[in-house]
Formats: structure tokens, sequence, C-alpha cells
């Protein structure tokens, strides 16, 4: 879960799987994978018949005035 106010990104596990998964889901393993977060955008687009899904990532991990920002796309293969 992408969580710029807190300023992290926390990956759950070993939780049980339900229908109406609640966020952040119930029992379980909470894990901080990254600190010092000050930016999380994750973005979808459409795509049609000509082009696929993209799916665009970005995040900016900020650090004693320093800056990184990370961004990567994912190619949705949505065929009819």
């Amino acid at each position: 879960m992408c969580n710029p106010g807190s300023g992290s990104i926390v990956r759950y596990s070993g939780y049980a799987y339900s229908t109406s998964q609640p966020l952040p889901p119930a029992g379980g393993t909470a894990d901080t994978v990254i600190s010092r977060l000050t930016n999380c955008t994750i973005s979808y687009t459409a795509g049609s018949l000509q082009r696929g899904d993209i799916l665009s990532l970005a995040i900016t991990i900020s650090d004693s005035g320093e800056n990184i920002n990370l961004f990567h796309q994912v190619h949705v293969v949505n065929v009819p």
C-alpha cells in the first residue's frame, strides 16, 4: 500500500483472502518496504483497438534535500 501521508510503502502478507477485501487487510503481517516517500502516483490508461492499456507507476523518495524519482510503465495486454 502506497501512503505518502505516512511516507511509506507497506507490503501486507499472510492474510486470508475474501471477496470484499478490506484495506489494509485483516490479520497477517505488515512490513515497510520504502520509507521517506514523498509522492506516489498510480494511473491506468485504457487502450484502444490499436493499442493496449498502460499502467503507470511513479514514486519519489526524499532524504536530506535530495530526491530520486522512479517511473515504470507496464503494457497490459487486453486483446478482445
